[in-house]
């Protein structure tokens, strides 16, 4: 199985404090991913700590489910 990772860099005017309370948070995923790849959270242990790993479906093309593992 062929693995991929995708790493990005942003700038958000906002409090350090804000902006990772946003971003540790995992249901927040979903917020911040576009409609059309129809997002599903398929994980539902969700308490954030060191090497966890929350699986995903999403289907960005032609509705094919993939999975996506965030950590």
């Amino acid at each position: 199985m062929t693995s991929h990772r995708l790493v990005a860099t942003q700038t958000i005017e906002a409090l350090l404090e804000e902006v990772f309370a946003f971003f540790s948070r995992p249901d927040n995923l979903g917020r911040i991913t576009p409609a059309a790849m129809g997002f599903e959270q398929v994980s539902t242990d969700l308490d954030t700590r060191a090497g966890l790993e929350i699986d995903h479906r999403i289907r960005p093309l032609l509705g094919i489910p993939l999975l996506w593992r965030s950590r």
